[in-house]
């Protein structure tokens, strides 16, 4: 049910009433260029020989034949030196030309092919996203020392080596870098992406829709799950404008032994209350919670697309800010667990979040798990997994922290809330931040 609605979501929220031709993934028509290519293209390095099976038999994709117009399409409205809207997109990041492009390649796969929160309001089919996949692994030149179309056999294998690669060029412009700064935002924002849930945006949905009534707005069936679509006005003055669905989930079984509870909203269009509040969606959110068998609180949340909402349910909340998170939230609460009857605490993030700081614009985390010390914690203080860092330069850094996965052993030397800093392959520093505001949330991780 949840994969079906996000599903529904992602394929209403980018149609913009263009029609795109289909895309043939053997084979690449250049007909921009007036000549037609019919034969199996295999990327190859310097030598002829081919550079790895996911670029065997991949068609021709170039920023002209294909890049260029994936990019006006999909990025250009908040990623153009022209925008006059960014959404919070940093000034620096903009893919006008090739160049421009091509140096965030690695960005641009992690976002939208690997952690899939760009474009926000999602959409992407499945062939853009092999293409895209195809152009920028195989037919650019990414940054060197990365052993992809450069040649270069001695990088060692990251499936190989946990630790960030060191690139074997010295001719690399590393960006300049406050360790300490970057330490400071990043620890103000762990509180604040832990706080960040699908509660505001369910609450936000059921205040703003209270108002509907047998008149307004007209319902669908699609594959079971009723959606409302229509632009209408109720009784009341509530008007609805696109399309939008909520599922009740009581003791429902995810497969994993327990039975969850929850609510989950999918939603491309607007509702106006008869107050004058607005509320708006183009993305999908969902939250669970359920009590273990062996007494744990768990809960899941999970907000893609962008929401905003001026409401009453919206007050004190990061609805109310306007921002477009894409977060996946999983935390563990054991009351009473210790022997001072304290609570244990462990949280797992993926995705990315605005930061509004001098030094930093946005965070990703990817697989960020740590639990605290009353749970078993040999390292509390630092979690386990990458954070990426966007600068307000528009440069990503990667930070490698090694607190540790469940139960697994911690050399004491390690654990000290420090992580590597790394831009592209090369090692920066350190930076050290205060990661307790992820586990110092009671019994609810959103209260």
């Amino acid at each position: 049910m949840i994969a079906l609605i996000l599903m529904l979501a992602c394929d209403g929220g980018t149609d913009d009433g263009t029609d795109k031709a289909p895309v043939d993934t053997a084979t690449t028509d250049t007909t921009d260029a007036g000549t037609t290519d019919d034969t199996d293209s295999t990327a190859t390095d310097d030598t002829g020989a081919a550079l790895d099976p996911f670029c065997d038999d991949a068609p021709v994709v170039t920023w002209e034949n294909w890049g260029e117009g994936f990019m006006v399409e999909r990025c250009s409205s908040c990623h153009a030196a022209s925008s006059a809207e960014r959404n919070g997109a940093p000034d620096a990041v903009n893919f006008d030309t090739h160049d421009e492009a091509v140096a965030l390649s690695d960005r641009v796969l992690a976002r939208t092919v690997d952690v899939g929160d760009m474009p926000p309001s999602g959409g992407v089919t499945a062939d853009d996203l092999y293409l895209l996949e195809v152009w920028l692994s195989c037919w650019e030149d990414p940054q060197p020392g990365t052993g992809v179309n450069d040649g270069d056999d001695s990088t060692p294998d990251p499936e190989e080596d946990d630790e960030p690669y060191l690139s074997d060029d010295t001719d690399v412009d590393l960006p300049s870098f406050d360790a300490e700064a970057v330490g400071a935002a990043l620890g103000a924002a762990m509180t604040d992406a832990r706080q960040i849930s699908a509660v505001p945006v369910v609450a936000g949905y059921f205040e703003a829709t209270a108002g509907m009534d047998e008149t307004c707005p007209g319902w669908l069936n699609f594959d079971g799950t009723e959606y409302w679509y229509d632009y209408c006005t109720t009784l009341d003055g509530t008007t609805f404008d696109g399309y939008g669905a909520h599922v009740l989930f009581e003791d429902y079984p995810l497969g994993d032994g327990n039975y969850w509870d929850g609510y989950q909203i999918s939603s491309l269009g607007s509702v106006t209350t008869p107050a004058g509040d607005v509320f708006e969606a183009a993305g999908a959110a969902y939250v669970l919670w359920t009590e273990a068998s062996d007494g744990g609180l768990i809960y899941q949340s999970y907000v893609e697309g962008g929401f905003s909402y001026d409401g009453p349910a919206a007050a004190g909340t990061w609805l109310e800010d306007n921002l477009s998170p894409t977060l996946s939230t999983y935390a563990i609460a054991y009351p009473g667990f210790g022997p001072g009857a304290d609570d244990g605490n462990a949280i797992v993030l993926s995705g990315q979040v605005l930061v509004e700081d001098a030094s930093v614009a946005a965070v990703v985390f990817e697989e960020l798990f740590i639990y605290d010390e009353t749970l078993g914690s040999p390292c509390p203080s630092e979690p386990d997994g990458m954070i990426s860092v966007l600068n307000t330069s528009g440069v990503w850094v990667d930070l490698v922290f090694d607190g540790g996965q469940w139960g697994e052993a911690v050399d004491p030397a390690v654990c000290d809330g420090c992580g590597s800093a790394w831009y592209q392959g090369n090692l920066l520093g350190e930076v050290c931040a205060d990661f307790s505001g992820l586990t110092d949330w009671g019994t609810n991780p959103w209260e």
